[in-house]
C-alpha cells in the first residue's frame, strides 16, 4: 500500500492491521502566528484523516513492514502462510 502524505510527520502516523484489513490513520496541527502592528493574530489548522481498505487475502500482521520517505507511506504486506499457493507432488 502507498499513500502519499504530503506534510505529514511519520510520528503523527499510526497504522493497524488485522488478518483482513488495514487502517491508516494520522493528522497534523499548523500554528501560525502574526504580530505585526503589536496586534496579535493566532491562527491554528488542523487536519485529521482515516482510511481503511479491505485486503483480499489473509496477511501476516507480524510481518508488516512500513516506511515512510518524502511525504510517501509505503506499507508492505505479506500474505498469511496458510493462504499462500503450495505445490503438490503426486506420489
Amino acid at each position: 500500500v502507498k499513500m502519499a502524505l504530503p506534510g505529514v510527520n511519520k510520528e503523527n502516523i499510526d497504522i493497524e492491521v488485522e488478518a483482513d484489513y488495514i487502517r491508516i490513520k494520522g493528522g497534523q496541527k499548523k500554528e501560525e502566528k502574526d504580530d505585526s502592528k503589536k496586534k496579535f493574530y493566532f491562527k491554528s489548522l488542523e487536519t485529521q484523516f482515516e482510511q481503511t481498505f479491505n485486503l483480499p487475502t489473509a496477511v501476516d500482521a507480524s510481518k508488516v513492514e512500513a516506511s515512510f520517505k518524502d511525504g510517501v507511506l509505503e506499507v508492505k504486506l505479506p500474505k498469511a502462510e496458510e493462504y499462500k499457493a503450495r505445490k503438490i507432488s503426486i506420489k
